[in-house]
């Protein structure tokens, strides 16, 4: 479901291109490998399919360009111009995300993050039991079973904000850490963005997973 949904998020958000192209044929190629091997694949296999379709399909953000205000008054590091990674291997935390579209992703992430395990505690599931996410450092691997098929929906909609708006430096903050923040009027814009839709999409997904 994550691998169809990332198709259409692609054929939404990204122009026709050969790259696009490509990334949308090689998906497609996974999804027939992963029903030919309904009946024995591994987890480790499913994760190794994932892990090589999510760069497949980041690759074809690479160039997304943001819109700035207000620049030359208060400067911009130069690789805000446009998106080029979704790889964050040096911290994996999301106070690491050193690009204004990873730290919208993210916060997006956090959104269904919480608004699926909500869903799951009213329905009565325990979150702290997995099925593909579970390890020590996860304490709701459940939650993020359930979130991969709507990942590309977050990312659907962040496009969307990204292409609609104007964006300030003081929309983001640096921490510590390097990472790169939402400041809180900026949050609250994108929220307002994503609630609606993914509040339809999770009860869609629970609908056809769950009951």
């Amino acid at each position: 479901e994550k691998l169809k949904n990332s198709i259409s998020t692609l054929e939404s958000t990204i122009p026709k291109s050969d790259i696009r192209e490509n990334a949308i044929s090689k998906l497609k190629i996974r999804i027939s490998e992963i029903k030919n091997l309904r009946n024995s694949i591994s987890i480790s296999k499913l994760l190794g399919i994932e892990g090589q379709c999510a760069r497949v399909y980041f690759s074809c953000w690479q160039g997304l360009p943001l819109n700035w205000e207000g620049a030359r008054r208060k400067p911009i590091p130069p690789s805000w111009g446009g998106f080029s990674t979704r790889t964050m291997g040096w911290r994996k935390r999301s106070r690491a995300a050193r690009h204004p579209v990873n730290s919208m992703l993210n916060y997006g992430y956090g959104i269904l993050e919480h608004k699926i395990q909500t869903n799951i505690l009213a329905r009565g599931f325990d979150p702290s039991i997995g099925i593909v996410h579970g390890n020590r450092e996860n304490r709701i691997p459940f939650v993020y079973d359930l979130m991969e098929p709507l990942r590309p929906t977050v990312d659907l909609i962040v496009s969307d904000f990204i292409k609609r708006n104007a964006f300030s430096p003081s929309d983001f903050s640096i921490n510590k850490w390097g990472g790169c923040r939402l400041c809180p009027q900026m949050a609250s814009r994108l929220t307002e963005s994503l609630i609606a839709v993914l509040v339809e999409n999770i009860t869609s997904s629970f609908s056809k997973f769950l009951l």
